[in-house]
This record gives structure tokens, C-alpha cells and sequence, in this order.
């Protein structure tokens, strides 16, 4: 690869975050609309139930919306609406989706629910969550300032980290990057 430009798209609004689901694209745009993008083409996969879609995240040809009303969805790549619930906040700015559960961060904690919209768990002490990522094992929270690893499979705690901002980045096998620069050992 080059670095050369192979293919631009230009969409009616606005970005508001773009997920890779294997070769495809997943883009979510501020008027609430999702598109998958890949070489050939891009086509719009679905209208949110909210227009102010926060976050978006793609698994296994599913793809989980969350949205400012503190709702979160689950599609398949047809579109098809296949349950959707509305946290018992608002403002669902973290949205994760893996193999066999959809974790929603939200202004009063984080939902986990399996992939047929039953809920697994909930943490209502991790208020206003404002982002999360994921691996393998853990959701990584951003809530009051800390980053909060929590195991994916029952909401246990498992490392907490003091960042003094509520954004995090990205997870490597050694660090937990967060903040914009610091690193925490993920050891």
C-alpha cells in the first residue's frame, strides 16, 4: 500500500463514527443513519430509532446502535430491527458489541444484554459514562474521571485506573491507553 487514495464516498451528513466488521465499513452519521461502505459501493443499512445516534459498533454481520435517549438496538447487515430497550438513562455514548453480548454505557451505568435483548447485568455505580472499548475479556469504562476494566461476562470489577478526564482510547495486550497519552500496564 501506497498511502494512495482508492476509493471516496461522500455521504449526506455528517460522521459521526466509523467501525471496521472484517472488510466492511460500518459508518454512522448525525442524522441517524447507518451505511456499510466496502470497495463497490456504500448503502444504507438502517434508520436509527433516534436521530441523534451516539455510537456504533459491528460483530458477526450484527450491528448495535446507541443513542441519546439512552435507547440501544441490534440489527442484522439486512437492516432488520432485531430487539432494541431503553436503558434507564440517557445519553448512551458507549455502545460494544461482541460474539454473544451488547454492552451499553449510558448516563446511569453500564447494561450488558445477550444477543436476543435479554439483560445479563447491570452497574449503576459507573454513572454518566461518556466511552468504552473492549477485548477479549473485559469492557473498558470511562466514568468520574477513572477508566474501569469490568469482566464482560458478569460485570465484576477488575482494575480501576485514575485518568482525570472521561475518554478512552485503546487496548493493546500490554497497555491500556487512555487519556490522549497515558498508559496504564494491563498486566
Amino acid at each position: 500500500a501506497d498511502g494512495s487514495l482508492s476509493k471516496a464516498y461522500r455521504l449526506p451528513c455528517g460522521i459521526k463514527r466509523i467501525v471496521a466488521d472484517g472488510d466492511a465499513i460500518i459508518v454512522s452519521t448525525v442524522d441517524g443513519l447507518v451505511y456499510q461502505a466496502d470497495q463497490s459501493q456504500v448503502r444504507l443499512v438502517m434508520r436509527a430509532r433516534v436521530a441523534n445516534t451516539y455510537c456504533v459498533d459491528a460483530r458477526a454481520g450484527n450491528v448495535a446502535v446507541s443513542d441519546a435517549a439512552g435507547g440501544v438496538s441490534l440489527f442484522d447487515w439486512s437492516g432488520k430491527l432485531l430487539w432494541e430497550t431503553k436503558s434507564s438513562g440517557c445519553s448512551g455514548w458507549m455502545v460494544c458489541l461482541d460474539d454473544t453480548s451488547v454492552f451499553h454505557g449510558h448516563s446511569e451505568g453500564v447494561s450488558a444484554y445477550d444477543l436476543h435483548g435479554k439483560p445479563l447485568w447491570h452497574r449503576a455505580d459507573l454513572r454518566d459514562v461518556m466511552f468504552g472499548i473492549q477485548d477479549d475479556l473485559f469492557i473498558y469504562v470511562a466514568s468520574g474521571g477513572n477508566l474501569h476494566q469490568i469482566h464482560k461476562l458478569d460485570g465484576t470489577d477488575g482494575d480501576r485506573w485514575s485518568m482525570g478526564s472521561s475518554l478512552c482510547a485503546a487496548v493493546s495486550a500490554e497497555c491500556v491507553y487512555a487519556s490522549a497519552v497515558s498508559c496504564f500496564d494491563a498486566r
